[in-house]
């Protein structure tokens, strides 16, 4: 299936989704955090993330366990694709410490299962269209629609600005690599999409 992502994809990625209460302690949100978490519970998850970013948390309900390795990505983006895979939805409040709410979907409204990624999710096509925009948040976004967790290492950096239609993930890939000097790898027995700067 064709997917698109919108020129409003840059605004999106820096701006993130955010339930509720858009706009209260967007530092908080945008901070980049690194975490390391095998086997933890959802709410261990959570904790773990608020800790790391400075707020205060409250998630109660929530089942299922998470895996994750990531490094230096922004809060929100964490957030939102713990909440896409648990059934969740998060809002954070104004205040010092901000306050993250984290609550379960209804159990109708939760998402089925996702697949687990694989090889034949680069040969996708979207198409593409930014203006100025990161590197690194286009990288995490490539990563998000494969379902891939996704390590982009600190010396990738910049910013593009491309056009591409209907062209496979794996060459979106490609383009930002040659124009940012990095080399992508993706590791499909562990669904992960690795970017590193190129040696």
């Amino acid at each position: 299936m064709k997917r698109t992502v919108l020129a409003a994809l840059a605004a999106f990625m820096m701006e993130g989704i955010l339930a509720g209460t858009a706009g209260a302690a967007p530092d908080a949100l945008d901070k980049r955090v690194s975490l390391d978490l095998r086997g933890a519970t959802a709410e261990e998850a959570f904790k773990s993330l608020a800790r790391v970013a400075g707020v205060q948390i409250t998630a109660e309900g929530l089942s299922g366990d998470v895996t994750l390795e990531l490094e230096n990505v922004r809060v929100r983006t964490i957030l939102t694709a713990l909440c896409d895979n648990l059934g969740c939805k998060w809002d954070l409040q104004a205040g010092n410490p901000p306050k993250l709410r984290i609550t379960p979907l209804p159990e109708g409204e939760r998402p089925a299962p996702q697949v687990k990624p694989s090889a034949a999710a680069l040969d996708s096509p979207i198409d593409l269209k930014v203006t100025d925009a990161s590197v690194r948040d286009i990288l995490e976004t490539v990563g998000q629609i494969m379902s891939a967790r996704t390590f982009v290492d600190s010396g990738v950096e910049g910013k593009v600005s491309l056009e591409l239609d209907n062209l496979p993930l794996r060459d979106v890939l490609d383009t930002l690599c040659r124009a940012s000097k990095c080399a992508w790898s993706f590791d499909e027995d562990r669904g992960i999409l690795s970017v590193k700067p190129k040696v």
